[in-house]
């Protein structure tokens, strides 16, 4: 009766498990360390300071008792209004990109493979709807 590679398989699992248990032994050895690894997971738990959280074996943390929430990067017009103003030289490039990136024009969420070369931002090109002219001009 063949069995395949399950034993293998076990055999993986455990030397993976030994190899993460003896790092993380030898991490919570070094104080600096394990105050860092404490406030990481504090921060990234939202919570305080003064909760105390146990970094032993015996009190694992997984996914359900700490939350975590996606941080919101917040979008910031890094071009200066005068040279976005400028009416000199902002002709569109298309960019061969495997993958579009976000139109960067105020309330557009659509994705492009345009952009102004001297704004070096990307923006919406097409005849229905076009961020790139918006984007130029005086608001």
């Amino acid at each position: 009766m063949c069995q395949g590679n399950n034993g293998t398989d076990n055999w993986r699992k455990s030397r993976l498990f030994n190899f993460k248990n003896e790092i993380a032994k030898f991490l919570l050895q070094k104080p600096q360390l394990r105050t860092s690894i404490r406030l990481s997971i504090l921060s990234s738990s939202r919570t305080t300071a003064s909760d105390n959280i146990s970094l032993s074996s015996d009190n694992d943390l997984d996914e359900d008792n700490v939350s975590r929430k996606k941080r919101k990067r917040g979008s910031k017009l890094t071009v200066d209004k005068s040279l976005r103003l400028d009416g000199k030289n902002h002709l569109p490039q298309f960019i061969p990109a495997k993958h579009a990136s976000r139109c960067k024009n105020q309330g557009c969420k659509k994705k492009t493979r345009w952009s102004c070369p001297k704004c070096q931002v990307h923006l919406y090109l097409a005849p229905q709807n076009n961020c790139f002219a918006e984007y130029h001009t005086e608001d």
